[in-house]
């Protein structure tokens, strides 16, 4: 969406997440789940970010070995220390998850989460 009378459309979903009741939990339970077996898919490499853009935050996962359940619980610490976590969902297009967060002051920000092996270099 062009810029506007509304805004980017970052801008639109974030005043539609403000006002909107979070997941319901048995949904947000399930999408947690789906995040922890997309971790463990085969082709998936063991560097994931936790990024928002917005905020300047970055946080690095780092699986090793085949601790997918480890991975899961850390993002669920990293993303709850920020706030109460609103929605999540898949992108298909960017292979990555969109995890919108609410902060104590009522500002809801957007924290993707998507592969990042391309990011660390390995010597």
């Amino acid at each position: 969406m062009a810029e506007g009378n509304l805004g980017t459309l970052y801008e639109f979903n974030k005043q539609i997440l403000a006002n909107m009741p979070p997941q319901d939990p048995d949904v947000l339970s399930t999408v947690y789940v789906t995040i922890g077996d997309w971790f463990g898919l085969p082709h998936k490499p063991s560097y994931y970010m936790v990024m928002c853009k917005e905020k300047s935050d970055f946080t690095l996962i780092h699986i090793t070995g085949h601790n997918y359940s480890g991975a899961l619980q850390e993002l669920k610490e990293i993303l709850q220390e920020r706030g109460e976590v609103i929605a999540i969902q898949y992108v298909h297009g960017e292979d990555a998850y969109e995890c919108w967060v609410k902060d104590k002051s009522g500002e809801v920000f957007l924290y993707m989460l998507f592969e990042a092996s391309w990011m660390v270099v390995d010597v």
